[in-house]
């Protein structure tokens, strides 16, 4: 991502379950309501399909099924997330979408030395006073080359 390494950046926080992630502004093109979808057959699970968007086909990803989160219990309030990495745009289906932060640097740590799981990368840890936000390193956590070649 080329601004991920900037120390802190303003970031869009959103729910998975009862959990809270990040990603940084400078990856989002736009945040949309749930779309119609064409699946894909044999696709991974976490898969939801393929949609539209003003001309342009992009890969709709549920991000809590990829991560094995279980769903919130208020799905009225969730979104896709459009998110664009060297000109390769995907959706990310998110339970709820909580706002833009512009953390101060005492708020965000970097993640604790744990073994990573392949499927998810944190690039910080956002510390606020009634929770924590996980800021994902979105290169690290989709396979953007893989995509690439599946929707080309």
């Amino acid at each position: 991502m080329d601004n991920q390494s900037t120390k802190h950046g303003r970031f869009l926080e959103f729910c998975l379950g009862d959990n809270y992630f990040g990603i940084f502004l400078l990856n989002i093109r736009e945040v949309i309501a749930r779309p119609k979808t064409t699946p894909i057959p044999d696709a991974p699970s976490y898969f939801i399909g393929i949609m539209n968007l003003r001309g342009q086909i992009i890969p709709i990803i549920d991000l809590g099924k990829k991560l094995g989160i279980s769903k919130g219990e208020n799905l009225e309030e969730s979104a896709v997330v459009i998110i664009e990495f060297n000109s390769l745009q995907i959706g990310i289906l998110v339970d709820s979408v909580n706002r833009v932060l512009s953390p101060e640097s005492e708020d965000m740590k970097d993640p604790p030395a744990v073994k990573e799981r392949k499927d998810i990368s944190v690039h910080k840890v956002f510390r606020s006073e009634d929770h924590i936000a996980l800021i994902l390193d979105l290169e690290k956590t989709f396979d953007f080359a893989a995509l690439r070649k599946n929707i080309a």
